[in-house]
């Protein structure tokens, strides 16, 4: 299998891709549009993957070194509008791809990723040689425990059982940025003049509109309504406010109502908007 990878080097005399091989245990996780190292000239660079091909090549290619994202850091859509953008303004490629990501995933840049350690039983046949063993055992009996519940643990038992490979710690990633857990809501009742906005908004339009209406008149419970209708097409939507001091409040509106919901604004630290 080999990628062509678009590297983070700015420049117009490479603004191409360059042809690597991908060793075997990386073939599962190359996907279009993820992250990778690479190496180029005599140092390690980060690319963007463009494509996966079996094409035969003249010339030997270098293999790739590692794999960073999990997860494509940019969409079909995207990688299309980049292309688009890099020819409409003249711009190299990657650095129209590098201004449509957010800091924490920009080719070359690093986010501290926060992990909770997690603990496991994984040989439930062991025979405990200790009281302390033992304890530790009936309490990860039942479920997976998080690594800091344990504190009233004996150390030395607990390494002894992880060194026997009697139990297993796991790195899981968090999620840092938690606000207040809402309950959800039941919709509201509509006003006939809600009902008539929203049957006005066309969605398949291309098309402003303006809701005009006092404070308190339900303007945001239709656009609540619009964004269902949006979400049941399996599309997104993306609400603006003026002001960051009403994140909160609309927060909360919104997190009642919908599961999904991802909140980016100016005061997040790289760490959190890398979440979001």
């Amino acid at each position: 299998m080999k990628v062509e990878v678009l590297t983070q080097l700015n420049a117009k005399q490479i603004d191409k891709t360059f042809t690597y091989l991908v060793p075997s245990q990386f073939e599962d996780k190359i996907k279009v549009g993820i992250r990778v190292l690479v190496p180029f000239s005599k140092k390690e660079v980060e690319g963007i993957v463009l494509k996966i091909h079996n094409e035969s090549i003249e010339y030997k290619c270098k293999n790739i070194i590692d794999v960073i994202d999990e997860e494509p850091i940019l969409t079909s859509e995207m990688l299309s509008l980049g292309k688009y953008v890099s020819k409409k303004t003249m711009c190299t490629l990657i650095s129209a791809y590098q201004a449509m990501l957010p800091k924490a995933l920009k080719v070359g840049s690093r986010v501290n990723k926060k992990y909770d350690t997690y603990v496991s039983i994984i040989n439930e046949d062991y025979k405990c040689t200790s009281f302390k063993q033992k304890e530790i055992l009936d309490k990860l009996k039942n479920n997976k425990l998080l690594k800091k519940e344990l504190t009233d643990i004996s150390l030395s038992s607990y390494k002894t059982l992880l060194k026997n490979n009697v139990i297993k710690e796991e790195l899981v990633e968090v999620y840092r940025f938690k606000p207040t857990e809402f309950e959800k809501t039941n919709k509201v009742s509509l006003t006939m003049e809600q009902k008539n906005a929203i049957k006005e908004i066309k969605l398949n339009e291309f098309k402003p509109y303006l809701l005009h209406g006092v404070t308190g008149s339900g303007k945001t419970e239709v656009y609540m309504n619009l964004i269902e209708k949006v979400l049941k097409e399996n599309k997104q939507a993306i609400v603006l406010v003026p002001e960051i001091s009403l994140t909160p409040q609309l927060t909360s509106r919104f997190k009642n109502r919908f599961s999904n919901v991802a909140i980016l604004h100016s005061g997040l630290s790289a760490g959190e908007k890398y979440d979001e």
